[in-house]
């Protein structure tokens, strides 16, 4: 195991992608303006909403420091150990957006923690197909969802997930569903390696 914690390096980066998630979920009150092409106008969007990015950056980092040799050959269960890598990562992102969106009130501070769930779920079932461009995966959701998820400038789509309120129970049902495949795919199947 001490070789598989040095290689992923998970020590040094998760606590730095949770401190950087941290810092924007106090930026709750800032928003930006944001072109919407479905809209054909302005949407203002919170700064929250890029919470998840550097957690689901920083574990996909993680999950592709890699010795491909040592890990075909190793004793201990390196699937397992990724797992709880990404459960224990994951589930403090979800504990600090509970208690930061209980301190502040706010529930946009608290949705973060579910769209991490849904962002992480989305990065671990395209990761096998697309391999290393699956880093990109959360941001280019996000930018989807401000470019062509919203009805009017107060209502997104359902299928965004992120800028759904904390209650919306159709985002807390699609982010619990798609980061459950999630888990189940990055335990059954491996990424494209591109050499």
């Amino acid at each position: 195991m001490n070789w598989w914690i040095k290689v992923r390096r998970a020590h040094a980066v998760v606590p730095v992608a949770l401190a950087a998630y941290s810092l924007l979920l106090l930026v709750n009150d800032v928003t930006t303006s944001v072109p919407s092409i479905s809209l054909g106008s302005i949407v203002q969007a919170r700064v929250v909403l890029l919470a998840p990015i550097p957690l689901t950056t920083g574990l996909f980092f993680c999950l592709e420091s890699r010795l491909i040799h040592q890990e075909k050959t190793a004793v201990q269960p390196v699937r397992l150990l990724d797992a709880a890598l990404i459960l224990t990562a994951v589930g403090a992102s979800v504990l600090l957006a509970a208690v930061f969106g209980l301190a502040s009130g706010s529930g946009d501070v608290a949705a973060a923690g579910r769209n991490t769930l849904f962002l992480t779920g989305l990065l671990l079932i395209l990761r096998p197909v697309l391999g290393q461009g699956a880093a990109v995966v959360p941001m280019a959701w996000l930018i989807l969802v401000l470019l062509m998820g919203y009805r009017t400038p107060h209502d997104p789509y359902p299928w965004t997930v992120l800028p759904e309120p904390l209650g919306a129970p159709h985002a807390a049902a699609g982010a619990v569903a798609v980061f459950a495949a999630g888990m189940f795919i990055q335990f059954f199947f491996r990424p494209k390696r591109v050499l």
